[in-house]
C-alpha cells in the first residue's frame, strides 16, 4: 500500500494513503496517554459555522435568516466556502472567519471518499436487497434538496460563489461532517457520547484523525485551566482524547466510535467490520403494522417484532394471546427465519 503523504504531530504522525489515513505512534505510550487535544475555540459547531458564513456572505448576523437550515447545511457550507474563496483568490475576505482551510487539507481528497454517495451506479446496484440500498438514495435525495437551499441562498449574495457551490462541494463537506463528526456532549465539563434530543454534529480537527477499533478503552477530557473565567494569560479550554491501553512506536492508534451495524458504518464512515458483534438488519413485515425493526445479532432487538407477529394472531376481545397463538405465531418466526 503507498503512502502519499506523512504529518508528523509530537507524540504521533499521520500517513495518508489510498485507504484513508492512520494515525502511528512515534515514540512508546504508556497506558492512560493524552494523543491528541484541541482548543475549544477551534471545534466546528452549528453556532460558530452559521456566523461564519453569514459574515463571510457579508450578511447581518441579526437578521432572521435561514433558522430552518440543519447543522449538516451550515457546518457544509462553512466548509465548503473555504474552497471557494481560495479558488478565487480572495483569501482575504475569508482570513477573519473561515478559520480551517489548514484542517480541510490534512483530510482525503475527494476521490479517495468512500461512502456509498461515492459509489458509481454498478457498484451501489450491489445492495440492493438490503435497507442500505434504500438508505444510500434517501440520504442522496435529502442532501441534494439542502444543497439546493444552500446553493440559492449563496446566490443571492454572491452569483459567482453560487456558481462554484456544485453539488460535489457539498456532498464532499457533508460526507466529511458525517464519518468525523462528534457529539456535541463532548463540550461539557463531565465530556459523554451518549447524545439527546439537543445533540448537534461537532467536528474537532485533530481529534478526528484516529480510526476506529471496537471496543478499544478510550475517554475524554475537557480542561478549564481558569475556572474563574479570566482569560489573561491563560491557556485556552481544550479537549483531549486519551488511550488507556499502551501503545508501540510504530503502531497504529485509535478512537471508539462506539458500537455501530456494518450498515451505519459503510454508509457514514465508509468501512466495515468483518463478523461484527454489533451488525444488524432491518425487517418490514408486510401486510401487519408497517413498523421496521432493526434486529441485531443473537436476536437482540426481537422483542418489537415478535408482539407484532404475535398481535396479529390474537383476536381483538382477548385479554392476551393463547397458548396458541403463541405457538402459531412462533410458526410463522421460524419460517420466515
Amino acid at each position: 500500500m503507498g503512502v502519499d503523504s506523512i504529518q508528523t504531530y509530537g507524540l504521533y504522525k499521520v500517513a495518508q494513503c489510498a485507504s484513508g489515513s492512520h494515525v502511528i505512534a512515534t515514540v512508546d505510550l504508556p497506558k492512560d496517554s493524552t494523543i491528541v487535544s484541541c482548543p475549544l475555540e477551534l471545534v466546528i459547531t452549528q453556532s460558530q459555522s452559521q456566523k461564519a458564513v453569514l459574515r463571510t456572505l457579508g450578511i447581518n448576523e441579526k437578521l432572521e435568516v435561514n433558522k430552518d437550515w440543519s447543522e449538516r447545511q451550515w457546518i457544509s457550507t462553512y466548509l465548503s466556502l473555504h474552497s471557494i474563496a481560495w479558488q478565487e483568490n480572495e483569501s482575504a475576505i475569508g482570513q477573519k472567519d473561515l478559520l480551517h482551510l489548514e484542517y480541510l487539507q490534512t483530510l482525503p481528497n475527494p476521490e479517495k471518499l468512500r461512502t456509498p454517495l461515492h459509489y458509481s451506479q454498478s457498484e451501489l446496484e450491489l445492495f440492493k436487497g438490503t435497507n442500505l440500498y434504500g438508505a444510500t438514495l434517501d440520504r442522496q435525495r435529502d442532501w441534494k434538496q439542502e444543497w439546493g437551499q444552500c446553493r440559492e441562498f449563496i446566490s443571492q449574495a454572491n452569483p459567482r460563489w453560487g456558481e462554484l457551490f456544485t453539488w460535489e462541494k457539498y456532498l464532499t463537506s457533508a460526507t466529511y461532517l458525517s464519518s468525523r463528526a462528534f457529539p456535541s456532549t463532548l463540550l461539557s465539563p463531565n465530556p459523554s457520547l451518549v447524545s439527546s434530543p439537543s445533540t448537534q454534529p461537532i467536528l474537532i480537527p485533530g481529534v478526528d484523525a484516529l480510526n476506529h477499533a471496537r471496543g478499544h478503552p478510550v475517554s475524554w477530557l475537557v480542561t478549564f485551566p481558569d475556572d474563574k473565567g479570566s482569560t489573561d494569560g491563560s491557556p485556552p479550554p481544550i479537549i483531549s482524547l486519551v488511550i488507556h491501553s499502551s501503545g508501540v512506536r510504530g503502531q497504529e492508534l485509535f478512537n471508539n466510535y462506539g458500537p455501530k451495524p456494518n450498515s451505519e458504518l459503510i454508509l457514514g464512515y465508509g468501512f466495515s467490520i468483518a463478523h461484527n458483534p454489533d451488525d444488524t438488519i432491518v425487517l418490514k413485515i408486510g401486510g401487519i403494522g408497517g413498523n421496521k425493526w432493526e434486529i441485531g445479532r443473537n436476536a437482540q432487538g426481537v422483542d418489537g417484532l415478535w408482539k407484532e407477529i404475535l398481535s396479529n394472531f390474537c383476536q381483538p376481545s382477548q385479554e392476551g394471546p393463547t397458548y396458541e397463538d403463541v405457538l402459531d405465531a412462533s410458526g410463522t418466526l421460524q419460517e420466515m427465519v
